[in-house]
């Protein structure tokens, strides 16, 4: 099972056109995954700014290095793509929570699948449910820490 945010590349890609990838082991960011069908839905970046340059509405700057540090990183958001376990493999990377929140919003905006639109925003709703357990979790932290402060201030002082 691949992560939601995670990086991964793909043996065969091809793009919703039906034209295949020419750049061998192109990084996408896993936007939903499915165990008991075996298939990953992942959106695929790239580095070329020419094609940013020419429709930045379809792309999202990713602050990460992925392909090299003299390269800057783009999301491609209206190429969503479908494949197989098989066919994917991972990187071991994992976006954080705030950039892929900004991806699957502008996805959500621009793209016109509504297969897809669903499937972007159960991953938006599913992020959000993370962010808010973290949150909670986070105040628990924070309270337990000052109580502990509070109680050894008494005893220091005693």
């Amino acid at each position: 099972m691949f992560k939601l945010g995670e990086i991964v590349y793909h043996d065969h890609l091809y793009f919703n056109d039906g034209i295949k990838d020419n750049k061998q082991n192109r990084p996408c960011i896993v936007i939903y995954s499915n165990d008991a069908t075996k298939t990953v839905i992942t959106i695929p970046l790239t580095s070329s700014i020419k094609s940013f340059n020419r429709k930045n509405n379809n792309y999202v700057f990713i602050p990460y290095i992925i392909y090299n540090y003299h390269k800057l990183n783009f999301v491609k958001i209206d190429s969503i793509l479908k494949n197989s376990y098989n066919n994917t493999h991972s990187t071991q990377m994992i976006l954080d929570n705030q950039t892929l929140l900004k991806i699957l919003n502008k996805s959500l905006a621009n793209y016109k699948n509504q297969k897809y639109n669903q499937i972007i925003q159960y991953s938006i709703d599913l992020i959000n449910e993370i962010t808010k357990q973290e949150e909670k979790k986070n105040k628990k932290t924070k309270k337990l820490e000052r109580t502990n402060r509070r109680r050894n201030a008494k005893r220091n002082g005693n």
